[in-house]
């Protein structure tokens, strides 16, 4: 056993079973990076798992635990849903509430920042598996940035973790294509099942010192995925029924919707139609904030309750945005030839 140049141990790995101390609160998709580390039975130990604690949910506003406590009891694991991680780990351990001290501590969706005495914990060190092409889009919603900006590739980056968000030293990365039709869940899905194999191949090469920790270049201009908000999904109606028509991108219309401003600042959109962007937020909000707008046609009596509309489903047709499936707030949603008669209606006359 020697040491990195941390002073963290670096140990032959022949043989030997890692212990892992799992974080991930993010729906289904942590779940499948702790499922790849437990199927890794040869060489990983699952020691314990840590997530949030359970929120109100639903209309009842129950309280509903993540998927990643609810999978970690079924498997008998030791887990933690913790509001904050104010607690030291050594005092979690002397309260019997942790076992043991693990060699790595492995991060996938827990959407906090870690402080600085849980990443001295581990013996070899703290990782998080990010799903981007680190250092483009970090943060939060690397996915959704990915399709807004109309990426053909991302990937997943294994990093170690140090007090800032996503800036730690890069272990190894991988690639993956971004299909045409690829939506957020379906995104999610396969760069978590990537992540949590390039997790199982990543711990023990580098617990032997056989990676070189690569700083990322923070200097450089890079992507960044920030937080989306409910807002971000809201398109004005008359820009939403320019996208109907086809018609082209306008320099005002960048102005008027900030988040097509902040897609042209990290690709060049000019010779793109509304209706490409547009289709692909419906791609990258999907569940949510999902895309919607409100009917300020004056056309189809809508009350206040009725204004919003959801659009639910669309796709590209010759530069046009064909919309599919959308639904009135309060109302059943609307679908094929349903759907557009309902914009015929509400658009009529307004050329």
């Amino acid at each position: 056993m020697g040491t990195d140049r941390a002073g963290k141990n670096v140990v032959e790995s022949q043989n030997l079973m890692f212990k892992v101390l799992f974080f991930g609160s993010f729906q289904n998709y942590s779940v499948q990076v702790l499922e790849k580390l437990l199927a890794a039975k040869n060489t990983i130990k699952v020691v314990g798992v840590i997530t949030t604690p359970p929120r109100p949910a639903g209309r009842e506003q129950l309280l509903k635990q993540t998927e990643v406590q609810t999978f970690a009891q079924k498997k008998q694991l030791a887990v933690l849903p913790l509001e904050n991680l104010d607690r030291s780990p050594g005092e979690l351990i002397n309260l019997g509430k942790l076992e043991e001290v693990p060699d790595f501590i492995v991060v996938a969706g827990y959407g906090k920042l870690i402080p600085e005495h849980w990443l001295r914990f581990p013996k070899i060190a703290p990782i998080n598996v990010h799903f981007s092409l680190l250092p483009d889009y970090p943060g939060r919603f690397p996915a959704e940035w990915a399709l807004l900006t109309g990426e053909t590739k991302t990937g997943v980056t294994i990093i170690t973790m140090s007090t800032k968000f996503d800036q730690g030293e890069i272990l190894t990365q991988r690639e993956i294509t971004i299909a045409d039709l690829e939506t957020r869940e379906t995104l999610y899905k396969k760069l978590y099942d990537l992540g949590g194999d390039l997790a199982v191949e990543t711990l023990p090469i580098f617990a032997e010192g056989k990676i070189k920790p690569i700083s990322q270049d923070l200097e450089r201009p890079h992507k960044y995925a920030r937080q989306i908000t409910r807002d971000d999904g809201f398109i004005p109606w008359d820009i939403l029924i320019t996208a109907v028509k086809g018609d082209p991108l306008q320099g005002e219309t960048l102005q008027r919707v900030s988040l097509f401003k902040e897609i042209g600042q990290i690709k060049d959109i000019t010779d793109q139609s509304l209706a490409i962007l547009i289709e692909r937020m419906l791609r990258a909000f999907d569940p949510w904030p999902g895309v919607w707008t409100l009917n300020q046609s004056g056309r189809g009596k809508a009350t206040k309750e009725e204004s919003r509309i959801k659009i639910l489903k669309g796709h590209l047709e010759d530069r046009r945005l064909v919309i599919d499936w959308l639904q009135v707030e309060g109302r059943s949603p609307l679908s094929g030839k349903d759907a557009l008669n309902f914009i015929a209606k509400l658009t009529q006359g307004s050329d």
